[in-house]
């Protein structure tokens, strides 16, 4: 029971998001014009990509560290990437694209993501 409710929650936050983030868009493109907002909407998805990367990378690369190590070398090539690239990303921007790179891969390819990890 406990459990279809909480899937039906998810399901609910799965609808509701995008459409929020599409009225947020929105709203954006009419306060900034839709030049800016495209060059935030594409640094936003670069920054994204460029997290994804770095978790996939770490998780590959250095199978046999433990959770923080591996977080502490996601950050540091996910702030390398950013400089690189001419993008600004804080401690905090990084610390949030890097778990949420991680809970969407996770959820995508589910258990064979801890084949991947080497367990």
């Amino acid at each position: 029971m406990h459990d279809a409710v909480l899937r039906l929650l998810y399901d609910i936050i799965a609808v509701l998001v995008p459409i929020l983030v599409a009225y947020l868009v929105a709203w954006i493109q009419k306060k900034l014009g839709s030049e800016k907002v495209q060059k935030i909407i594409y640094e936003l998805e670069t920054k994204k990509e460029l997290a994804r990367i770095a978790v996939m990378f770490v998780q590959q690369a250095y199978k046999d560290l433990g959770g923080p190590e591996k977080y502490e070398r996601a950050a540091e090539w996910l702030s390398d990437m950013s400089d690189y690239m001419g993008l600004d990303l804080t401690p905090e921007e990084i610390k949030a694209l890097i778990e949420a790179a991680l809970k969407e891969l996770k959820a995508q390819f589910g258990e064979a993501w801890d084949e991947i990890k080497g367990e």
